[in-house]
């Protein structure tokens, strides 16, 4: 078993060193096509079974857990590679092939997707999400999945690369508001980069306060009138991030960007403040 879990780190790796986004903000990868139905890990596990390096019938609901808990230790633990070669020998392997239904796979497929995302391996991470988006968003991961998509997709700057995979999955039930903001804020992000203020706007006004994008939407909104010159405008997006206690009932949904979020307004309303001369103001907002 030592000796199949060190051939599929390597395989691990090697898709991980292929999967780094590109450093150049002129050149964005286009759309990765869907993955075929067999990917080479997949076809690696079948050649063992073929050689009778893996027994299939050793695979039960038991074990599945056990592993599954083995590689959650890992990924807690910081050891994202070797959580990833895990859970590889568990959503790959035939020995687990009658089990795809069951949750803890389910499971396996979402943490396989976080583990590569935290090596950085960030298009095999997306390939993982793709698994998990396909059971439709009723699953019980799809929502995680989803959201680790769009973090993918600020993270690397594609923002019409991610949109563009994650829309190309149908699904014949409607997706939650929460994702529907998440793309709508994709959008926004998209048409702000390639200049297009007005639409960049009209998409990311759609997104409400049950949308844990709201904050970043309306310092985004802020940041766009401020290029147009409309500092008033500006500074009354910057306030409305800014100026919300982090204790009010109806505050904007929390998730680890929202504290950076809300420094980058106080400095952006401090920054307008200076532009404008008012420099008492700049200082309190510094």
């Amino acid at each position: 078993m030592k000796r199949l879990i060190a051939l599929a780190s390597i395989v691990a790796l090697h898709s991980a060193a292929l999967a780094q986004p590109d450093d150049k903000d002129d050149e964005k990868p286009e759309p990765a096509e869907a993955p075929a139905q067999l990917d080479p890990i997949a076809k690696y596990f079948n050649v063992l079974e073929s050689m009778k390096l893996v027994d299939v019938e050793s695979g039960n609901l038991d074990s599945l857990k056990r592993e599954l808990t083995a590689a959650e230790a890992l990924l807690r633990d910081g050891a994202f590679t070797n959580a990833a070669t895990a859970l590889y020998a568990i959503v790959k392997s035939p020995r687990y092939s009658a089990f795809t239904d069951f949750i803890e796979f389910q499971n396996a497929e979402y943490d396989l997707a976080v583990a590569l995302a935290r090596a950085g391996a960030y298009g095999s991470s997306l390939d993982a999400i793709d698994a998990v988006l396909r059971r439709g968003p009723a699953a019980q991961y799809w929502g995680p999945a989803h959201r680790r998509a769009v973090d993918i997709a600020i993270e690397t700057r594609d923002h019409d690369g991610v949109l563009a995979r994650i829309e190309a999955i149908k699904s014949t039930d409607p997706i939650p508001p929460s994702a529907a903001g998440e793309r709508a804020y994709l959008r926004g992000r998209a048409l702000y980069d390639k200049g297009k203020f007005a639409e960049a706007e009209g998409e990311l006004v759609t997104i409400s306060k049950k949308s844990r994008m709201y904050s970043s939407a309306i310092y985004l909104r802020g940041v766009i009138r401020a290029r147009r010159g409309e500092y008033k405008g500006s500074a009354e997006a910057m306030c409305e991030v800014a100026g919300t206690p982090d204790s009010d009932k109806f505050t904007f949904v929390v998730d680890d960007r929202y504290f950076t979020v809300k420094d980058l307004a106080r400095l952006g309303l401090g920054r307008l403040a200076h532009e404008q001369g008012e420099y008492d103001d700049a200082y309190y907002h510094y």
